[in-house]
């Protein structure tokens, strides 16, 4: 009990919110204790608020059971993920002045990681749907879509459609499946975020900058050749033998969209023998892509790694006391975080009131936001209070 007093002090007064060794190394000074000094300590920290919002560590949130759709035998882009990608530049028409915005739609299927990249004009709804025309029209209308909370994906779900099959049977008002994911958690599209991840190495390595000015079709282009490329990535062996041709045991997406792996593949670009024009800058291109291509085959073991994942899930109550990522800057690491208190927690999903306006002289004004437990710290519960006998009980009673 003398030690715990000791500890608070120090916490408290001494080394203000210090770490567990410089705590104790304050301790030390004064007195050796026996049976795990720093457990108290760490105990004290873990229930300091000050401390959590120092910290800001995040909720751990359990890895959660794959959707049935990512198990579902079904043809290529039956189940996909959906993203949008921002900072293309573009041209109206060739030889243009003014630029004009362009953008990507990635579409990844959950089954067989299969990705088709298509250019979009705009980011209007009419956009979208014209892209998955396009889509439809080479690989088949897509059942499911994963997407982001975003409004021209989200809508979606209002499209109809109808679809033919190979006895020109005619099936009418066929609605999209659409499955939306909680606000700034990107997390749970991890497997598009990473091939718009993918997408921005290769144009890194094709010298191809964001703010490289080509037209909606040549990007549609360029977006092609990178969607093969990335397909013809091996996803399995058929057989652990060595001893037959392993280009023909290798499972890859082009296999599963062609029939057959991809034996005919372009390696950059088309070459122009004859003629004036860009022939030079065509050779320097296709000399680059032999280059990344073949870093990148170097580098194939990287696609084994696995990573850990998170086994728990902390505990979040209503009337926690909170902060959260309210804006978030993923590249200049540099998140705005906003204190409130958590209202309702429902299916992997926090609830958030919080002040949004404080005006002298004026009522301020409360809001409702929700967000994933990844992007919550809590730094205030509704367990027992530090310093008081029933947390240093506590502390003796557990095992």
């Amino acid at each position: 009990e003398l030690y715990f007093a000791f500890v608070l002090h120090i916490h408290s007064n001494i080394r203000i919110h210090a770490g567990v060794e410089t705590t104790l190394k304050e301790v030390l000074t004064t007195m050796f204790v026996l049976k795990n000094p720093r457990r108290v300590i760490q105990e004290v920290r873990k229930k300091c608020s000050h401390c959590r919002t120092i910290a800001k560590k995040t909720c751990e949130l359990a890895i959660s059971q794959h959707p049935s759709e990512r198990t579902q035998i079904a043809p290529p882009f039956y189940n996909c993920m959906v993203d949008t990608v921002f900072g293309f530049k573009g041209l109206s028409h060739k030889n243009a002045r003014k630029s004009v915005k362009i953008y990507a739609l990635i579409m990844v299927c959950l089954l067989t990681s299969a990705v088709n990249i298509l250019a979009l004009e705009g980011l209007e709804t009419q956009d979208i749907v014209q892209a998955l025309e396009r889509h439809s029209a080479r690989h088949g209308a897509p059942r499911t879509l994963f997407v982001d909370k975003g409004t021209q994906l989200v809508s979606m779900e209002n499209v109809r459609f109808s679809i033919r099959n190979s006895e020109a049977e005619v099936t009418d008002t066929v609605q999209l499946k659409v499955v939306a994911s909680t606000a700034k958690s990107h997390q749970e599209r991890g497997r598009v975020e990473r091939k718009v991840r993918t997408l921005r190495e290769i144009m890194e390595q094709l010298s191809v900058k964001d703010d490289t000015r080509m037209t909606a079709l040549q990007w549609e282009t360029l977006f092609a050749k990178i969607s093969s490329q990335i397909n013809d990535l091996p996803m399995a062996k058929c057989n652990r033998s060595n001893v037959s041709d392993p280009g023909w045991d290798l499972i890859t997406p082009n296999r599963l969209l062609l029939g057959r792996n991809n034996q005919r593949s372009l390696e950059g670009s088309f070459d122009l023998m004859k003629g004036s024009g860009a022939t030079e800058i065509l050779r320097r291109n296709h000399n680059l892509q032999i280059y990344f291509y073949q870093m990148m085959m170097d580098r194939l073991h990287h696609l084994i790694h696995r990573p850990e994942k998170w086994a728990k899930t902390d505990k979040i109550s209503v009337g926690d006391v909170c902060i959260f990522v309210f804006n978030e800057n993923v590249a200049m690491k540099n998140h705005c975080w906003k204190k409130g208190i958590v209202t309702r927690v429902v299916d992997r999903k926090v609830e958030i009131s919080y002040i949004s306006n404080m005006v002298p002289g004026k009522q301020p004004k409360n809001k409702t936001i929700v967000r994933s437990p990844r992007q919550v710290c809590i730094i205030v519960d509704d367990d027992v209070e530090l310093n008081s006998r029933r947390f240093f009980e506590k502390l003796h009673t557990k095992k």
